[in-house]
């Protein structure tokens, strides 16, 4: 089994997916997919300009049944990939701070209890805030 990263890049955080497949593609072969995709899609293009000719909606779009992702599934073969876990917290906040992006941690905090738990870190008033684990400095 070989397995293809298929998502879109922006400036925000972008959806992409891992799929299957049993034979080897390039990333040319995947966007010559895209494209025989876009064809076949009797809605497209728009006449206006309108967000169902962006490539995000293209790529992931619900309504129609999951867009460019569901016909590498149900056209081509791919399959999806079914996750056993998932971990991924909130990546802007300190970890050694539950306070630090209070309202944004969720899983983050699970992971600062567990390190303070160990009662090897100390937080240091005198160092504005900085952590020492014993004698280094992070």
């Amino acid at each position: 089994m070989k397995y293809y990263l298929i998502g879109y890049h922006s400036y925000e955080e972008c959806p992409d997916e891992v799929l299957g497949h049993e034979h080897d593609f390039t990333a040319e072969d995947i966007e010559n997919l895209l494209v025989e995709y876009i064809l076949s899609r009797k809605d497209l293009p728009h006449k206006e300009y309108n967000f169902k000719n962006q490539l995000s909606d293209i790529m992931f779009h619900y309504e129609d049944g999951g867009g460019f992702r569901m016909f590498l599934c149900d056209k081509k073969g791919f399959v999806q990939l079914k996750y056993s876990a998932c971990y991924k917290p909130f990546g802007w906040a300190d970890v050694f701070d539950e306070k630090d992006w209070e309202g944004d941690r969720s899983d983050l905090n699970s992971l600062t209890k567990k390190l303070l738990r160990t009662n090897q870190l100390t937080q240091s008033t005198k160092k504005r805030g900085r952590w020492w684990i014993g004698k280094v400095k992070l």
